[in-house]
């Protein structure tokens, strides 16, 4: 462990899914964050990254949340995106029942025909909410089963102190979530490609059949006033009053501001600007590999099918750091010269080692990059045949 005299250091590594978990316990903050003065019931600051939390207040209260609901809707919506289930020049019907959502709308016609991509950016911009139960309709087959949908990604995320009742955000006292809730699925939405195809979009235009425009106006102004700032969802209600989950992005660092329970909407701005603000100043993440880098080429198969194999990163590795302390991290790679068949392609052959003033603080596998089975007698042959041709 480190004297509290050195400055924190947290090291996590990204599995291979691309969630992260963390080393150890041992490497958890023993330098807390500064009490910073933020105006509400709840906040967290996290990495994204790593889902390091770099400060935190009443970040487990379960509380409503009202729009931020949508951060759990647009997960579900830009996976489906992502993983090829929802083409963004598909064409989609919009029910009556979709149509006729209340709160933050595109005012959208019933019955008529809309681009996914329109129906998605108009729920990325401007938390439209008919839009967003049209996409839910298409994808699940109606909002309550979509609904379903969410709490169940929500058990898989670990989202302990979260019900979703509806996926617009409209009040239902049923509904809630908490601050940590919210940035655990606001880190996963930042896994999504699709949805920074809109996120840090001010304003924008819906065009409807006949030519009649709709104006999006995102309700985020941090993405035109704070630097880096490209998401993610604000919400406001009695019961909620002000909220935001606000993701910025500077050098290789993604920070995700969560802020529940806010008086004013200034002052869910503020927090959350100011939560970035500490993130950014005080800490850096330094990369240490990417998922796939090759730590070692072309290594030797003892006894395989094939003869070589490349040592990679199996997952991204990173390590947040506090500012001033990114050029002492040593890293130490341990790679075999060579390895015995049979292999299953991410099965772990070496290490990688971080220390810090010689400290261990974290050691992690690599892995090979493919299937190898072990050499038969067809084998052997076709490998003399090769070599007796081609010298």
């Amino acid at each position: 462990m480190f004297k509290k005299s050195i400055a924190f250091i947290v090291i996590t590594i990204l599995a291979v899914t691309g969630s992260a978990f963390p080393v150890s316990a041992a490497f958890a903050p023993e330098k807390p964050a500064p009490a910073l003065t933020i105006n509400a019931k709840s906040y967290i600051l996290m990495e994204q990254a790593t889902g390091q939390v770099l400060a935190e207040n009443n970040a487990d209260a379960k509380l409503p949340m009202a729009n931020v609901a949508k951060v759990m809707s647009l997960l579900l919506i830009c996976n489906a995106v992502d993983e090829g289930k929802l083409q963004l020049d598909e064409m989609i019907p919009v029910s009556e029942e979709a149509a006729s959502m209340g709160g933050t709308q595109a005012f959208l016609d019933a019955n008529e025909e809309y681009t996914a991509s329109d129906l998605l950016k108009s729920v990325i911009i401007a938390s439209a909410n008919d839009a967003c139960v049209a996409l839910g309709e298409r994808l699940y087959g109606s909002e309550e089963t979509f609904v379903q949908a969410m709490n169940e990604k929500a058990q898989e995320l670990g989202m302990a102190n979260s019900c979703f009742a509806n996926c617009t955000g409209l009040f239902d006292e049923d509904q809630y979530s908490s601050a940590r809730d919210i940035a655990i699925c606001s880190r996963e939405l930042c896994r999504c490609q699709s949805f920074f195809k809109w996120g840090s979009v001010w304003m924008d235009t819906l065009e409807h059949k006949g030519g009649r425009i709709t104006d999006l106006t995102n309700p985020n102004k941090l993405v035109k006033t704070y630097n880096g700032c490209d998401g993610l969802r604000t919400g406001s209600a009695n019961d909620a009053q002000y909220c935001i989950s606000a993701t910025a992005k500077r050098g290789q660092m993604r920070l995700i501001a969560v802020v529940l329970g806010a008086p004013d909407s200034n002052a869910r701005f503020s927090g959350a600007q100011k939560l970035m603000d500490y993130g950014f100043s005080a800490y850096n993440l330094i990369s240490v590999a990417k998922k796939g880098d090759v730590m070692k080429k072309d290594v030797p198969v003892n006894g395989g099918n094939i003869p070589k194999v490349n040592i990679i990163a199996g997952a991204d590795i990173g390590a947040l750091v506090e500012r001033g302390f990114e050029g002492k991290v040593e890293k130490i790679i341990n790679l075999p010269e060579s390895v015995e068949a049979p292999l299953i392609k991410g099965q772990a052959v070496g290490e990688v080692i971080l220390k810090l003033k010689g400290e261990e603080i974290l050691r992690t596998n690599l892995v090979v990059d493919r299937d190898v089975r072990i050499s038969d007698f067809f084998d052997s042959f076709l490998r003399i045949l090769f070599r007796w041709i081609y010298g």
